[in-house]
């Protein structure tokens, strides 16, 4: 079976899944937002794992976990690992940076409407405060971790699977044309889901065409940082840990807005304002695959093995 073909059997199965399993539960009455919506949201995340194995078995390909990109390479990659986690952190802040200096008047760095709705819910005002700092500091911390398990299983498949693929569809510049057309059609299978609210809700002016264009621009911009550490590092792990992240702290900035704000700007990281930033982080990084191409370093390849040193034997006396 060619590699066209694997890519092909790929696509139809990840995007039957999901979009077949969207499609089922809105016919069922349920909606974003609903706990049962969110269990098919969970159950959709693993489908591209899925179709990576039924995909690997139908092509007779194994399951080496060098080429299934699954093994952690740590060593020579501890630098990319600490970036990759503590991404997201920067991500929420230059996002929030960015919103509050285009729309000052939402900015409220006491966070006293959202405390306000807090003690109104019957919490003292200090407790309110030291569980509004616990959340966040808990995300920074434990973000990376808390939803690695369904990112890495939709990584596996998408970055895992598909991305080397697409490397043998191009002669040139393959490595940054792959992160383009890999993050477009991951944009894409998510695509359905801005109509029913997804990320932004419903409310917002220019719904659900800003939502499909907002959604669409974030994870292509997002799958092109990806597949960089992708590339350099030979695993899905590092993206697994960023996205995880992003997850746990896409919403932290709305504690500290105030006034009337649309999720679809800001300051959630879904929002234009992180669009704006994550541009900046995908132009660096694409220029950087460029570079590292060119100069043939761009993907994984094991460090060389640690020299054993040579222990001198004491003579005796």
């Amino acid at each position: 079976m060619s590699e066209k073909k694997r890519m092909g059997l790929y696509l139809g199965i990840v995007f039957v899944l999901a979009w077949g399993a969207y499609i089922v539960a809105w016919v069922c009455g349920l909606h974003y937002g609903d706990t049962g919506f969110r269990t098919v949201l969970t159950i959709a995340a693993f489908f591209p794992a899925l179709a990576m194995i039924i995909c690997r078995k139908v092509g007779d390909e194994g399951y080496d976990l060098d080429d299934a990109y699954i093994a952690p390479h740590l060593r020579g990659n501890v630098r990319r690992y600490l970036f990759a986690y503590f991404f997201p952190l920067f991500l929420v802040c230059l996002t929030c940076l960015l919103f509050f200096t285009f729309f000052p008047e939402n900015c409220d760095l006491a966070a006293t409407e959202f405390l306000d709705g807090m003690v109104e819910m019957g919490m003292e005002r200090e407790r309110a405060v030291g569980a509004m700092y616990s959340q966040i500091m808990m995300t920074i911390v434990a973000g990376p971790l808390i939803n690695v398990l369904i990112t890495f299983a939709e990584e596996l498949g998408f970055r895992g699977y598909l991305l080397p693929k697409l490397k043998h569809c191009f002669q040139k510049y393959t490595g940054l044309k792959s992160a383009l057309v890999c993050g477009a059609i991951w944009s894409v299978w998510y695509l359905p889901l801005y109509g029913d609210g997804y990320l932004y809700g419903t409310g917002y002016p220019g719904y659900p065409v800003l939502g499909f264009v907002t959604g669409f621009l974030f994870y292509g911009l997002l799958g092109v940082i990806l597949s960089y550490f992708a590339f350099k590092t030979g695993s899905v792990i590092p993206g697994a840990l960023l996205r995880s992240g992003i997850s746990a702290m896409a919403v932290t900035g709305v504690y500290f807005t105030t006034g009337e704000s649309y999720l679809v700007v800001g300051p959630s990281v879904y929002g234009l304002c992180g669009c704006l930033t994550l541009l900046l982080f995908a132009l660096l990084y694409g220029l950087r695959m460029l570079r590292m191409e060119r100069q043939g370093v761009l993907y994984y390849a094991p460090p060389p093995p640690r020299k054993k040193r040579k222990r001198t034997k004491v003579a005796k006396k």
